[in-house]
Order: C-alpha cells, then structure tokens, then sequence
C-alpha cells in the first residue's frame, strides 16, 4: 500500500485529536482486543525492534532495578524544556536558568547513583553548561501564526489507514521544540550519549522517530519542516561535550516510512524473536529472559522483573 503524504496531511489536519491532561488518556487499544491503534516513537521501535520485546512492554514488565540513563536523560530533557517555557513566559535567562536548577535538586534528591559519568553534579553540570553555551542559540524558536512559541507541541492524528474500518491508526508523541536555523523550519531534538563524532549523527538516517517528528511537524503545522536539529551531550568525569547535527527528510523518504509502516502495524502481536537485535541499543533489558529455556522463561520472568502499568502512547508525560 502507498501513503501519501500530502493526502494524509489534509485528513489528519481535519481531525487531529486533542486530549485533556486532566483527564485519564483513552485505552490506546480497540475494546476488547489487543490490536493497538494508537502508536507513539517509543512503541513503535518496540514493535520494529524485536515481537517478543513488543510483548512484554505491552504487558508492563520492566527490570526491578532502576534504569540510571532513563533517569539522567530523562531529568536533563526536562529541564530543557522547563527553560524554553520560562523563556517563553518572558523569564530572563539568568532568572531562568535559577528557577530549572532549583525545581531540578528538588526532583533529585532520591537520585544519587554510584555511576561515574551520570550522577547528580554531572546532571546539573550538563544543564547548566548547555544553557550557558546556547544562551544566543542562532536556531530561534518558531513564533506560530497564533502569535505562541512552537514549544512543547504534544500531537496526535489519525492516518488514512486502520486497524478497523471506523477507527484509524493514529500516531501521537510531543515535538519539545520547532526552531527556524537559516531561514528553514526544523525540530529539535536532545539526546545524551557516551559517544561523540560524525558517525553518532548516521545514526538517526534512517531512523524510526526523526522520521515520525518530522511528519508530525508538517502534518499539525502544515509547514514545510526540513528534518531534525539533534542536540547530543556526552557527560564525563570531568565535563559535558555537546555536538550538533542535523538529519533530513524528503518527502519521497517520509512517503516511504508510512508505506512501511502498513506493514510492520499489521505485524502486531506477531512476538516473534529477533536474536539478530538482543545485543543492540546497549543490550536488550530482557536478554536474561530469552536466554533461559522456552519452559522456565515464565517463572524467571515473574521473580525478576515487575509488571506495572502498560506503555500507553496517548498518556501525557512530562519528559517524554
């Protein structure tokens, strides 16, 4: 099946959906089945990365130990996003960046890992060092047509496709930021990393999520966003590199991505096992599960790992 975009903009653009934050999310699921319809970054690697990985995220289960570089990226993403919103109320920068590291040690204060690269000083450090270094960042935030800064954009819009005839596939997340960089409209992105150089940035062409945010951006703008501006920062012992990149997309290319995406969607509940993807993206965290014999793997599951709340794409997050 071919997408086009330029037809899934005009139907998305009539009915994008907007969720109330008080108010619980939709079951992102149709009733009474397991046939998702609603699909965010996060999700859909599950499902593309490995079916059995996809089936046990869908069910909730997660390691009992927490999961230090969540914790940081997540920590330092926020505060990102607490200083553009600051910034964009009228706050000084210096007053700004007061308010992101106060609300910062507040949150932190159970947050002490044994950990040489991400701990405490090196999050505040990273957060101030890069707020600091982009003070006069020449990527300036995008003004909107309603007269607001295109800051903490949360999306969520159905495709011409669907699980079931009334209701449509829909894909939804939040873009932190759209920031015009040399007379072009492009996405910004923050990620943290232990590795730096060229070939870091390779990474994210193809890539599942930097496709997805930019046809978000021309989908709930409808303007022509040239791709994604990635901040990456490297946390050490003894400082905080950051880099920049930017990544693409043609239209050809974002055509491309929604006609594969017919096909791994109707992949769902498959749970087959990718053995080629268990050591990929630091190591998948239920690698210690599928190395056990097929008969036990149920029984090692429950004793090491909790099962809590599902991944629900359309549940709003501060840091997502």
């Amino acid at each position: 099946m071919e997408v086009d975009i330029l037809e899934a903009m005009e139907y998305v653009g009539i009915e994008t959906i907007v969720i109330d934050e008080d108010t619980p999310p939709p079951n992102p699921y149709l009733p009474g089945t397991n046939i998702q319809y609603a699909w965010d970054a996060t999700s859909l690697e599950y499902l593309k990365r490995c079916g059995r990985l996809d089936k046990f995220m869908r069910a909730g289960w997660r390691p009992k130990e927490p999961n230090i570089h969540l914790r940081w990226g997540g920590e330092y993403h926020r505060c990102l996003q607490d200083y553009e919103i600051l910034m964009a109320q009228g706050s000084k920068h210096r007053d700004a960046v007061f308010d992101v590291i106060r609300a910062l040690l507040h949150r932190i204060v159970d947050f002490d890992p044994d950990h040489k690269q991400k701990n405490r000083e090196t999050l505040v450090r990273s957060v101030i060092w890069y707020l600091e270094k982009h003070q006069n960042d020449p990527a300036k935030t995008w003004i909107m047509s309603n007269g607001k800064p295109a800051v903490e954009i949360r999306f969520n819009f159905p495709l011409d496709f669907g699980p079931s005839e009334d209701q449509p596939y829909v894909l939804c997340g939040k873009i932190d930021k759209v920031v015009v960089f040399n007379g072009d409209l492009f996405i910004m992105d923050h990620k943290t990393t232990t590795t730096l150089g060229t070939f870091y940035f390779d990474q994210f062409t193809p890539h599942n999520q930097m496709s997805l945010y930019t046809l978000a951006g021309k989908v709930i703008f409808k303007a022509p966003i040239k791709g994604v501006i990635i901040n990456a920062c490297q946390p050490l012992v003894g400082g905080t590199n950051f880099e920049r990149g930017i990544v693409y997309r043609t239209q050809e290319q974002l055509n491309e991505w929604l006609t594969d995406l017919t096909v791994w969607l109707s992949r769902q509940n498959d749970a087959t096992h990718n053995d080629a993807a268990c050591d990929k993206y630091g190591g998948c965290p239920f690698r210690p599960i599928c190395t056990r014999s097929p008969q036990v793997r149920e029984r090692f599951l429950k004793s090491n790992y909790i099962q809590d709340t599902p991944w629900n794409p359309l549940m709003p997050r501060d840091s997502d």
